[in-house]
């Protein structure tokens, strides 16, 4: 990874990467970056987060508890060549669609209520593969006859072909 990241700073390349927690991220790609972007940092985070990195991460969360509503779009940005660390509002991309994203688009509860039974849990194989069979016959897609009966597109998939692997 050093060789690349060399590599990369001599071809001025950006690389970008991505990770729910500074502690995933090798401590040779961390002294390399250029810039750190958190979003609002979890409480827990700040206690198992990078040693390098925890100084940043308290003034992240300290910086998104001066906002008041929703901190979705806010990001904690620092960058020492920049001479710049603080809060930026990111506007959504022009391509970006309420399909990219649903539960950025607030179409999705992020917190599921848990006491409402999924169809999942109530169905028994047969119904589930009936059902199944039903909503294709209705023109539905794989993907929506899976998020509906709570199942991987792969097991709807077997549903739709009564599992031909097997042995009746």
């Amino acid at each position: 990874m050093s060789k690349q990241l060399n590599l990369s700073r001599q071809r001025e390349q950006t690389l970008i990467f991505v990770s729910q927690e500074a502690r995933q991220i090798d401590i040779n790609i961390a002294s390399s970056a250029n810039v750190f972007i958190f979003k609002d940092p979890g409480l827990l985070q700040l206690k198992f987060d990078r040693p390098e990195l925890n100084q940043l991460a308290i003034k992240a969360r300290e910086a998104f508890a001066t906002i008041s509503g929703d901190s979705k779009p806010w990001n904690y940005l620092y960058s020492p060549d920049a001479d710049f660390s603080g809060l930026i509002k990111n506007e959504l991309p022009s391509f970006w669609t309420p399909g990219l994203s649903r539960i950025f688009a607030g179409e999705v509860d992020p917190v599921p209520d848990n006491s409402k039974p999924r169809i999942a849990q109530t169905l028994t194989l047969s119904e589930k593969t009936q059902k199944a069979q039903e909503m294709k016959r209705q023109g539905a897609s794989i993907r929506e006859i899976s998020r509906t009966l709570g199942v991987s597109t792969g097991t709807v998939v077997n549903y739709l072909k009564d599992y031909p692997y097997r042995n009746k």
